[in-house]
């Protein structure tokens, strides 16, 4: 007995493309010190995108196509320290979502929650490093980032809803509702310059994340 058939098929692809916008403002709050706000806004077409398309009750149509689009807009903060003392830092803090289409073929019932947060969305991002040079010119610099979690989706094996995308009790949502935790990582890094001005090495050592 035939329970289901899938067949394949591409539709006519086009070459996808993004419009990408940034307007960015700094200034000096001292001599040293330099503050700056970026915001993106970035547009992609004909992006690759899937379409199940059934054609009887046992069987369906997987159609690769090229219309799907992609969405970003994000805000950046930067806060920067040029060296000086023997000091020099880097901060900077974005927020932005990111949203686009689901990769692979999404059953009819899914199709309609295709366009969605990305897998690599993440709201609220900070990065801060700093490096600080020894009398000895032994460099130590260190690297905190932070972000907020990536989400994820629950897919439902029930045969009755075909697999569509559900919340923790069970009723149906959109693509990628839920998150996973935050999480922070700390890298370390020393090293010192040898050598004559033009020919000089550098001798290094890196500990990345730290705190595991």
């Amino acid at each position: 007995v035939i329970r289901s058939i899938q067949r394949f098929a591409i539709d006519s692809l086009k070459n996808p493309y993004t419009n990408h916008l940034s307007l960015g403002y700094e200034t000096l709050l001292t001599s040293d010190i330099k503050v700056g706000m970026t915001g993106i806004m970035r547009r992609g077409r004909n992006q690759p995108s899937s379409d199940a398309v059934t054609v009887s009750p046992i069987e369906v149509l997987q159609v690769q196509r090229t219309e799907g689009r992609s969405r970003y807009n994000g805000l950046e903060f930067t806060l920067q320290q040029s060296p000086r003392n023997r000091f020099e830092g880097l901060i900077s803090y974005t927020l932005g979502k990111s949203e686009d289409e689901a990769a692979g073929v999404l059953s009819p019932l899914q199709r309609r929650f295709s366009f969605g947060p990305a897998d690599f969305d993440q709201r609220h991002t900070f990065m801060g490093t700093g490096t600080v040079t020894l009398p000895t010119n032994v460099r130590i610099t260190g690297l905190v980032r932070a972000a907020a979690g990536r989400p994820f989706s629950i897919v439902n094996s029930l045969p009755t809803i075909q697999a569509a995308f559900v919340d923790r009790d069970g009723n149906i949502v959109g693509r990628n509702q839920e998150h996973l935790p935050s999480n922070w990582t700390m890298d370390l890094s020393v090293g010192r310059e040898f050598g004559p001005v033009g020919r000089r090495a550098r001798l290094f050592g890196q500990i990345i994340n730290a705190t595991n």
